[in-house]
């Protein structure tokens, strides 16, 4: 009857564990994120130009040989730096991650 009891408890438990701890539920794939890997401000007139180098990783491909760099740059003027930062998701179609260890030139 123990055994029973016992069984009839830690079988649901364990497909429980099992289901909720072996995949990643948030993962992002590689070519979904555009990777910023410099990020230059300039002052220009009364708006403020920020360009960003950002990585794209379908360039990357071990498989294609490609003569064009794996990385691109892009500006966005506008009267601050963060609604720069904000207007830079038109430009890539792909989720931007900002790299702790990337370049800031300031100008």
């Amino acid at each position: 009857m123990y055994r029973q009891v016992k069984r009839f408890v830690l079988v649901p438990i364990s497909l429980a564990m099992i289901l909720l701890l072996s995949g990643y539920w948030n993962r992002n794939e590689l070519n979904e994120l555009s990777i910023v890997l410099a990020m230059g401000i300039d002052k220009a007139d009364d708006l403020y130009e920020v360009s960003f180098q950002v990585v794209n990783p379908n360039q990357m491909s071990r498989k294609q040989s490609s003569e064009r760099t794996p990385t691109f740059v892009f500006s966005v003027r506008a009267d601050s730096i963060s609604e720069a930062v904000r207007k830079n998701g038109g430009h890539v179609v792909a989720e931007i991650v900002y790299v702790p260890s990337a370049n800031f030139i300031p100008g």
